[in-house]
C-alpha cells in the first residue's frame, strides 16, 4: 500500500513513509495534535502540522499551517542533528 502511495505522488528516496496499527497511529496523533479523519473514499484528511521531534523523542518545534516562511523549523532542525 505505501510503494502504492509512494508511485501515486512520484515521493522521492527522501520521503520516509510510516505506518502502524491503529491504536498507534491514534495516540500518536493525540500526543502531537494532529486531527484527522477518514474520508469515503479512504483517504485521510489532516491537520497541517510540522513536527520536530528531537532524539528523544520530545517536540523542539511545531508550526501550525503550511503559510509563512520556514525559519524556525529549520533552525529547529538544524539543532537536533
Amino acid at each position: 500500500m505505501l510503494a502504492k502511495y509512494r508511485a501515486e505522488r512520484a515521493l522521492d528516496g527522501q520521503w520516509t513513509l510510516l505506518r502502524g496499527d491503529d491504536n498507534a497511529v491514534r495516540e500518536l496523533a493525540a500526543l502531537l495534535g494532529v486531527k484527522f479523519k477518514q474520508e469515503a473514499d479512504g483517504s485521510f484528511s489532516h491537520s497541517n502540522l510540522v513536527t520536530i521531534l528531537n532524539r528523544e523523542g520530545e517536540v523542539v518545534h511545531q508550526r501550525v499551517g503550511l503559510k509563512g516562511g520556514l525559519d524556525e523549523a529549520a533552525a529547529a532542525l538544524v539543532a537536533v542533528k
